[in-house]
């Protein structure tokens, strides 16, 4: 009985200590999650920060600005900047300027509201509406 009864313990034992093991690696990979979810948390938290200083900076209206010079002559019909909405039309832009154009507003940081191009014969309108 003495010999059973130290099997039995013997079996407990390691019973626990497999579980024990279990439970620690369980703790230590939802550990390692959750360290790896707030660093993803941060970086986009640092990402956010960082556009938002260039939407408020003046480097953005100086951008936006750029697309202005970048058309032609009397090409651009409209041009606004008000209340961090950027409002533009251009009428009779080629193939290659609207390209341009296009170009320079997806490079920036904005949100397009609408964009709208008509072709009319071998050129091209354009109206657009973006906001940061």
């Amino acid at each position: 009985m003495n010999r059973v009864s130290k099997e039995w313990g013997l079996a407990l034992s390691l019973l626990v200590a497999v579980g024990a093991l279990a439970y620690h690696l369980h703790e230590k990979n939802r550990m390692e999650t959750a360290i790896s979810e707030s660093q993803k948390g941060i970086a986009e938290i640092r990402e956010t920060i960082a556009l938002k200083q260039f939407w408020q900076s003046k480097e953005m209206k100086r951008r936006l600005s750029a697309i202005q010079s970048s058309v032609p002559g009397g090409k651009m019909t409209r041009f606004e900047i008000a209340r961090k909405k950027l409002t533009l039309s251009a009428k009779e832009l080629s193939g290659r300027q609207l390209n341009r154009l296009l170009g320079k507003i997806a490079a920036l940081p904005l949100q397009i509201e609408k964009l709208q191009i008509k072709r009319l014969n071998d050129h091209y309108r354009l109206e657009c509406r973006c906001k940061w």
